[in-house]
């Protein structure tokens, strides 16, 4: 009998979790990045008042005059959560992590004939956005992997690789190689 009232019970819970995911009462422009994190906090409540609520002890309150989007800073690392409170009640929960913004774990070697290879050692980030100091640049996913850059010509070159995650924000770490480009 138990397990059948379960059986009945299960679909509605479903249909109630889908129907707020569907329909959430705010949204947040990203959900992960590097600190420190601007968020812009989307209403879709339609109340007349409410405020945001985070763990972080952050709270920001937004007259209904303005409230197209909000501003929400998170400077440091973690795990934040954050909640709209309209009047007494707590509509939808929105997580995001925030990350230390380390330089990507890397190495770059010239290698002859105008090329070098660079080698990603970690999987901190989702992505490494590189710039080879010549007007190319390269999205590399996933991590760790192994690239290889064919300059046109010798030379010396300052190449860029900075950390990323996808649907992420904030001032993600960066480190910088000058290396030489031989033929």
């Amino acid at each position: 009998m138990r397990n059948l009232l379960m059986l009945f019970l299960l679909p509605l819970l479903c249909v109630s979790i889908s129907n707020a995911q569907e329909n959430p009462a705010f949204e947040a422009n990203i959900t992960r990045g590097c600190a420190p994190l601007q968020l812009k906090l989307f209403d879709r409540s339609g109340a007349d008042s409410f405020k945001y609520l985070s763990n972080g002890g952050d709270e920001s309150s937004l007259p209904s005059t303005s409230r197209d989007t909000v501003l929400f800073d998170l400077p440091n690392a973690g795990r934040f959560y954050l909640i709209q409170q309209v009047g007494s009640k707590f509509s939808d929960t929105v997580f995001i992590d925030v990350y230390d913004p380390i330089p990507p774990n890397a190495k770059v070697i010239a290698c002859g004939n105008n090329q070098v290879y660079l080698e990603l050692l970690d999987n901190y980030y989702e992505f490494v956005a590189v710039t080879w100091g010549d007007g190319q640049s390269d999205t590399i996913t996933p991590l760790p992997a192994n690239h290889v850059h064919q300059y046109a010509g010798a030379g010396n070159y300052t190449v860029s690789v900075k950390g990323g995650f996808f649907n992420g924000g904030g001032s993600c770490g960066e480190t910088q190689f000058t290396v030489e480009a031989a033929t």
